[in-house]
């Protein structure tokens, strides 16, 4: 889990966003395919810097049940390599990347 003064700063915007509505594993958010679910967990926070461990402490709070080793930023940004989401290097990127482990969510979710 993620630590520091931003890391709870972002948890609590979360809370706010979802409230107690996690899923939790079964239903309707194991329908959704993993753009999917980064979009819905990052849909209102546009222009947020976040880390990549921000990240997945955000996904995993939304998607308790999503594999860690399946939250991959870089593949949802405009660097394009083999085996990323297919919106990499499209206007449906979810991140955009600003250095190394860093990202910004992209407002046109």
């Amino acid at each position: 889990m993620v630590r520091g003064e931003n890391a709870d700063r972002i948890l609590d915007k979360v809370v706010g966003l979802f409230g107690s509505k996690y899923y939790t594993g079964k239903g309707e958010g194991f329908k959704l395919t993993n753009h999917q679910r980064f979009v819905e967990a990052f849909k209102y926070m546009g222009g947020e810097e976040l880390t990549r461990a921000e990240i997945e402490t955000i996904i995993l709070k939304k998607f308790p049940g999503m594999n860690p080793g399946s939250i991959l930023p870089s593949d949802h940004t405009e660097i394009r390599v083999k085996g990323a989401c297919w919106c990499a290097g499209t206007e449906k990127r979810v991140f955009g990347r600003i250095a190394r482990g860093r990202y910004r969510v992209r407002t046109n979710l």
